[in-house]
């Protein structure tokens, strides 16, 4: 079998992983807002969610892409071969690049073989260090089979779970809470191991608490729990700033203190994220003019981190890029873009200001 499917740039993701499964298939990306996401959309962005952990950003999935240059030039890959060296891969030129260099109309993607079983755990933890601490033990205990690792901050979790009528997962509300998937070809072995490697944690005090599904029912309520508080806060929690960063992970930690210093008295922060991959999302919950972002980015570039992980930079965060891109790359950037759109009519202002800064002099 191929391994691969071809897809318009306006399919919605959700479309995708319902073909995929007819096939006996797995399309290795997800996100919550896999009804409208479209596929287009997630290449030019190079959308992350919780299955990066495993398979990679989308950029990972892309095998091949047809694409519009801004002279109506077509460039077309669409032979979908695992290898290919042969000259520049032009496709992933268009990956990531937010439409400012092409626009995406048809895609090739990498598909696996569908994991037979899954099981989904829900932990109890005293905060974030402990949850990074759990991980080496995750991930030697559960090798390939772990599949996401998802981490919410209280009080998120509680509110969410009380303006939206969900069940919460313990009898009472822990300082964080770490969402834990395996999938695999042997459902035994797949929550046998699981099950150990929690039984272990609980033994020696790592873990308060934990949650286990036990049907496919359970996965999707539990999962149900993570999804919520995206759904909380754009719906329950009033005007909101949200901030997609990417730490170290042991810098999280010292991060997340010394962000809540900087919140005291302007914001109230929510926090949840793609725990193994270091990608937080920050939300801020006042008025817009009030959000403390400047200090935010500031601090996640101090930390060796960046002010987006899987959003993009767009027009929103295009003054704060210099925090995480020196001026030699984001010249670099402005090169390329003034080469293949020298009348800047493809998304200006996205990334990169117009114009862009002009090439340093060279240097001898």
């Amino acid at each position: 079998m191929a391994g691969r499917m071809t897809v318009g740039a306006g399919v919605v993701l959700e479309a995708a992983q319902q073909a995929a499964r007819a096939a006996g298939l797995y399309l290795a990306a997800d996100l919550g807002a896999r009804g409208s996401a479209t596929l287009g959309g997630m290449a030019a962005t190079n959308a992350g969610g919780p299955l990066a952990l495993r398979y990679g950003t989308f950029r990972q999935q892309v095998l091949g892409v047809e694409g519009v240059l801004p002279d109506g030039t077509i460039v077309r890959r669409l032979g979908g071969l695992f290898k290919d060296n042969s000259g520049l891969d032009l496709s992933q030129f268009l990956v990531g690049s937010e439409g400012i260099l092409g626009l995406v109309t048809r895609l090739v993607l990498r598909l696996h073989p569908a994991p037979v079983a899954r099981r989904v755990a829900v932990c109890a933890l005293e905060g974030a260090a402990e949850a990074l601490a759990l991980l080496p033990a995750l991930r030697a205990g559960l090798g390939p089979d772990l599949q996401a690792c998802e981490l919410m901050i209280d009080p998120l979790l509680t509110e969410t779970c009380a303006a939206r009528g969900l069940r919460p997962p313990f009898a009472e509300p822990a300082p964080a809470a770490l969402l834990i998937e395996v999938a695999g070809a042997d459902p035994e072995a797949c929550g046998a191991r699981l099950e150990a490697v929690l039984e272990t944690a609980l033994e020696a005090g790592r873990i308060r608490d934990a949650v286990l599904s036990a049907s496919e029912a359970e996965c999707l309520r539990l999962w149900g729990l993570r999804e919520g508080c995206s759904q909380f806060l754009f719906q329950n929690a009033g005007p909101i700033t949200s901030l997609d960063l990417s730490l170290p992970l042991a810098a999280i930690p010292a991060f997340l203190a010394e962000a809540e210093g900087l919140c005291a008295g302007r914001a109230r922060p929510y926090v949840f994220g793609h725990l193994g991959d270091g990608n937080l999302h920050y939300v801020l919950a006042c008025p817009p003019e009030a959000a403390p972002t400047d200090e935010i980015f500031a601090l996640t570039a101090r930390h060796g981190g960046a002010i987006t992980a899987e959003h993009g930079i767009g027009t929103d965060k295009l003054r704060w890029l210099p925090l995480c891109r020196d001026e030699a790359e984001i010249a670099a950037m402005g090169r390329l873009k003034r080469a293949v759109d020298p009348g800047w009519i493809l998304n200006p202002g996205r990334i990169l200001p117009r114009p862009c800064p002009q090439t340093p002099e060279a240097r001898p």
